[in-house]
């Protein structure tokens, strides 16, 4: 990593953007805000390191809100939370590498809250409730495989409706 990756200064700001697709504004600015009064109290940027134990500290609380953080820290480690321009200035690789739409894509969302196998099986299974066939998916066919795992209840719910705003975001 360059320099100016370890030397990169994270706003406040910046790590609401992270959070608040899942949470909504407010509750990522409390969550985030409990968080810098015990790592980095009266600063308003941090370094990366501090932004990832930030991140690190919030991933402690259960359900959405602690897969929500966890998923920021993962793109704060590798500088995918942001734009296209950020990223290369932290370092990240393959910036501007667009992702394609596919089942096993969306298991590779699902999976590091789910675990390889349980996600695929989720995957399959939506696949045949909305009688899809084949592996290439249109944005809507994503959107609705991710719409079904969205309105299951416990964390396949709560990891699909987080990948979908993950999906989004990189649109």
């Amino acid at each position: 990593m360059s320099a100016a990756a370890t030397d990169l200064q994270v706003s406040r700001e910046e790590l609401l953007e992270l959070l608040s697709p899942a949470l909504g504004p407010a509750k990522a600015a409390e969550v985030i805000d409990g968080a810098v009064r015990l790592i980095a109290p009266h600063r308003a940027t941090f370094t990366r390191d501090d932004a990832l134990r930030i991140l690190s500290h919030a991933c402690g609380h259960g359900g959405i809100i602690g897969l929500a953080a966890h998923r920021a820290r993962q793109r704060v480690a590798v500088g995918g939370g942001w734009s296209a321009a950020r990223r290369a200035q932290m370092g990240a690789k393959g910036a501007a590498s667009p992702a394609v739409l596919t089942g096993a894509r969306i298991v590779e969302l699902l999976a590091s809250s789910l675990g390889q196998a349980k996600a695929q099986a989720e995957v399959d299974s939506a696949f045949a409730e909305l009688g899809l066939a084949g592996e290439a998916l249109s944005p809507q066919d994503a959107e609705s495989v991710l719409g079904v795992l969205g309105s299951r209840a416990g964390v396949i719910g709560a990891a699909a409706r987080l990948a979908r705003v993950r999906l989004r975001q990189r649109a």
